[in-house]
């Protein structure tokens, strides 16, 4: 690393000279080319100073200008055994609520169907309505006989269940997906609840609405600074458990300043593949870029075949018994989940390679 040359007192100090720290001192002087201070800037520079690269080339740049996104943050979440309990049940709880007004629309379906194969008029006034509004209104009717626990749970769990029976119904009316299906437990559990119901207390720990204080295992800092200088806001939480593991993400309207950016002297097509990580190429076919595939699954074969060899000769739970930790332990699960993150992680540079990495051109 390179710094300015102070000298001691009663010296004279050369400007134009500086010091390669650490061991011997040594004088370099700059040239007449190096000492010539760089040209004055736009006004883009004078206007948005801290959205330029200093000394950047500011004559193909574009004026910056505020954007509004939908951006996603998640975070894995860190319960207590009592805190586990309660998202439990918030997931049973959406999780019934679901499968209890598909069964209402789903058996009126069915009553209007054998009334028609028996030769009664049916009208459309017989027929169950499927969109928000109209849940909500079967449930609040109907939730007193179906369960006596339901004011155990936020009340946000159901109306966002609701929401996206509804949601499963239009899409299978315009054709873009099949009949909704019934949800079985133990299977992609999630429930999501209203920003209100959520709070950030600080980068490592979030409040939920009658589950409590429950710490995150990542520093929540990047949301923490969007909240608290205005330019997110926190449009809904969804709470989710894959593997044993439980994962917090916020949908977030973030406002955003594009920063100025000068326009690309090269431009270079990247593509993800199968037998290379990804390739670049340039617009005339040159490839410039070949990153080789790491070959994950290969590499975690021969542990995941002796997880699972493992795991055969173990004997399940009873029925009605929940599993001991011990078994827990002995699943494959956790082999899985480490080899289903990993090419996401070697996606991003940022995670995978290292800043003293560069990657090298591809040689044909």
């Amino acid at each position: 690393m390179f710094t300015r040359s102070f000298g001691v007192s009663g010296t004279r100090l050369n400007p134009h000279s500086i010091t390669r720290g650490g061991g011997h001192s040594k004088e370099i002087f700059l040239t007449e080319k190096e000492r010539t201070p760089p040209p004055r800037q736009s006004r883009l520079v004078e206007e948005y100073g801290k959205y330029v690269t200093p000394g950047a080339d500011t004559e193909r740049m574009a004026e910056p200008a505020t954007t509004k996104i939908h951006q996603g943050f998640s975070y894995r979440l860190d319960p207590t055994p009592e805190q586990r309990r309660l998202l439990a049940g918030h997931m049973g709880a959406a999780r019934f609520c679901h499968n209890f007004l598909l069964g209402l629309v789903l058996d009126n379906w069915e009553e209007a169907r054998v009334a028609k194969e028996a030769g009664l008029e049916v009208t459309n006034e017989h027929y169950l309505g499927t969109r928000q509004l109209d849940l909500q209104r079967l449930w609040y009717e109907r939730r007193h006989e179906a369960t006596a626990w339901y004011q155990e749970n936020s009340s946000s769990t159901y109306n966002y269940a609701q929401l996206h029976l509804a949601r499963a119904f239009t899409n299978f009316y315009q054709g873009r997906s099949r009949v909704p299906k019934f949800k079985r437990k133990g299977r992609a559990e999630s429930f999501t609840v209203a920003s209100g119901a959520t709070r950030l207390v600080d980068s490592h720990h979030v409040r939920l609405s009658r589950i409590g204080e429950i710490k995150t295992y990542e520093s929540m800092r990047k949301l923490h600074r969007h909240l608290s200088r205005g330019t997110g806001r926190v449009t809904s939480v969804t709470i989710s458990e894959r593997r044993g593991q439980y994962h917090l993400a916020f949908s977030v309207e973030v406002i955003r300043t594009i920063r100025v950016v000068r326009g690309p002297e090269r431009v270079i097509g990247v593509d993800v593949g199968i037998s290379t990580l990804y390739t670049g190429a340039t617009p005339e076919g040159e490839w410039v870029l070949s990153v080789a595939n790491p070959r994950n699954y290969q590499k975690k074969e021969q542990r995941l075949a002796r997880a699972q060899r493992r795991a055969s000769r173990r004997q399940g739970p009873r029925g009605g018994v929940a599993p001991s930790n011990r078994w827990k332990r002995q699943r494959p699960g956790a082999t899985h989940s480490r080899r289903h993150h990993q090419r996401p992680q070697e996606l991003d540079p940022r995670d995978h390679y290292a800043p003293h990495q560069e990657l090298r051109p591809h040689r044909h």
